[in-house]
């Protein structure tokens, strides 16, 4: 199963966004969950694989500690930027 969610954490509080999160991890355990967000702080927690969308075109894949260790140890919110600005 998949689950596809788009910005599901539009107009969340903190509070809210935490047990998102919370949710998310459950819900990921037994199934492929895909999410689109604009909001770095959604993925910073999550130990997972992200996809970098640019463009329209996948520009980075990684952990959130792949796509920092790939840019010098950054923080993710620029390490995102300085992948989506080397789209293609």
């Amino acid at each position: 199963p998949v689950l596809l969610l788009d910005e599901p954490t539009v107009g969340l509080d903190i509070p809210s966004r935490r047990d998102f999160s919370q949710v998310l991890k459950r819900l990921a355990s037994d199934r492929a969950v895909v999410f689109t967000s604009h909001h770095v702080e959604d993925l910073d927690d999550l130990d997972t694989e992200i996809v970098v969308v640019a463009g329209g075109a996948a520009t980075a894949v990684g952990t959130t500690g792949q796509l920092r260790a790939a840019n010098r140890n950054v923080s993710l919110e620029e390490a995102l930027s300085r992948l989506m600005d080397s789209r293609p």
